[in-house]
Formats: structure tokens, sequence, C-alpha cells
């Protein structure tokens, strides 16, 4: 009944190298969709970070603008937003004047930057003014 091991043939110890190899390779794979989709959550919320400093630098200009007291000024300004709960990022606002049919015209063009680690995403705001 026995067979001798000479005559014993079988493919365990080749069925479980090739398992392993499959089962790591389906990790691996799962990893690297989970890394890619970190990546992606991350640009995607400094996305929305910019567009906040760009909306906040384009708010701080028209503060500038028009004051509640004081002249105004129309000029080039530059923020810092670490201050202002959005860590990393910095605001950008250049105001320029047209006079259209002796009525004075404002356009401020905000910028908003947001870094973190080798990310970095900048999205842009204008507004024009009377």
């Amino acid at each position: 009944m026995y067979l001798r091991k000479k005559q014993q043939t079988g493919l365990g110890l080749a069925a479980a190298i090739f398992l392993i190899v499959v089962i790591s390779l389906i990790a691996l794979a799962l990893t690297r969709t989970v890394s890619v989709s970190a990546d992606t959550h991350t640009q995607a919320l400094l996305a929305h970070h910019s567009l906040q400093a760009a909306e906040s630098g384009a708010n701080l200009a028209i503060n500038r603008v028009f004051p509640p007291q004081g002249a105004s000024s129309c000029q080039t300004w530059t923020w810092q937003l670490s201050d202002y709960d959005l860590p990393g990022c910095s605001a950008r606002a250049v105001c320029s004047t047209t006079v259209v049919n002796g009525e004075t015209f404002f356009t401020i063009e905000s910028d908003g930057t947001c870094t973190a680690g080798p990310l970095q995403t900048q999205r842009g705001v204008v507004v024009r003014l009377k």
C-alpha cells in the first residue's frame, strides 16, 4: 500500500509557493491602490484650501480697496494664511483700475497657493468692483 519515496510525486510544494506569490501580488496591488487614493485625497484637499486662500486674498484686498476708514489703495498684496487656519497657504492679490465712461472699476486677481510636502496646488479668483 505504501509507495516508496521515489515513486511519490506531487504538487504540494509548488502549489504552496504559487499561492504565496499570488497572495503577495494581491497585497502589493491593494497597498498601491490605497497609497494612490490617499495622495488623490490630499491633492483634492489642498486644491480646496487653495481656493479658500484665493477667496480670502480677494476679500482682504477688497477691504484694502474699500477700507472702513482711511484712504483706499490699489496695489499688490501678499499674505501668509497660516494664522487664518490655512497652514502652508499664501495668497497674492493684484489690484488694477479701469476707467469706463468716467467710472472707475477695480479688478482684483487673487491667487491662492497651498503646499504640503511635495504636493502644491494653486487656484485663482477674479473680482471686479465698482
